[in-house]
């Protein structure tokens, strides 16, 4: 990885697109004044006290950022962001209005009752020890990924509006699917507990991977 000295980032006006996955000697301080609007700061070892000033980021890629304090993520405006094994809680996520699509894979530490109300389009959990509590009020959720997720309780799955879904490696029974009406796409590899008689209904109309 890149062991770069990063002095001359704010001197670039026109840049766009930066990636700096694993680049762990990062200054901060020089990407205060960044205009990226897509950014790749994966496997770093950023806190993130410049985040705010971004205000023409629209993706962010910050996976495996151990050191990052979410508070730091309050009010962004990105569409996209990615936060695949860190520590994160998701206090913050209420704030975030422009968001899109959300990347939680493997964060354990997740607290629910900040999911509420998410108007999210696309979320990937997969991993994560969610119950679903808060799925219901995901009006705007097209794409659901809760592979490996054990502690979920199926019935937050009802009536859900999703297109595409992935329950892979999870213990739900399935009596619920018949009520997904926009549903498109699903995925249940390793699914000891279905009863597969919950999949007569749907069949016909739905992609099934088993």
């Amino acid at each position: 990885h890149a062991n770069i000295k990063e002095t001359w980032l704010s001197s670039m006006e026109n840049l766009e697109e930066l990636n700096l996955r694993g680049c762990k000697n990062l200054d901060e301080k020089n990407l205060e004044d960044l205009k990226v609007i897509k950014i790749n700061l994966g496997f770093t070892n950023i806190k993130g006290t410049w985040l705010s000033s971004m205000e023409n980021l629209e993706e962010l890629n910050l996976d495996g950022c151990y050191n990052l304090d979410e508070k730091n993520l309050k009010n962004l405006k990105v569409r996209k962001i990615d936060l695949l094994c860190t520590n994160i809680k998701g206090t913050w996520l209420s704030s975030m209005k422009n968001l899109e699509e959300l990347y939680l894979y493997k964060c354990k530490n997740l607290d629910e009752n900040n999911f509420k109300n998410l108007k999210v389009r696309k979320i990937n959990l997969l991993s994560t020890n969610i119950k679903g509590t808060w799925l219901s009020s995901m009006e705007n959720l097209e794409e659901l990924n809760l592979e490996g997720c054990y502690n979920l309780d199926e019935k937050n799955l009802k009536d859900l509006k999703v297109r595409k879904i992935d329950l892979s490696s999870t213990n739900i029974k399935g009596t619920w699917l018949s009520s997904m009406k926009n549903l498109e796409e699903l995925g249940l590899r390793c699914c000891e507990k279905l009863d597969e008689n919950n999949l007569k209904d749907i069949k016909k109309t739905v992609n099934i991977i088993i």
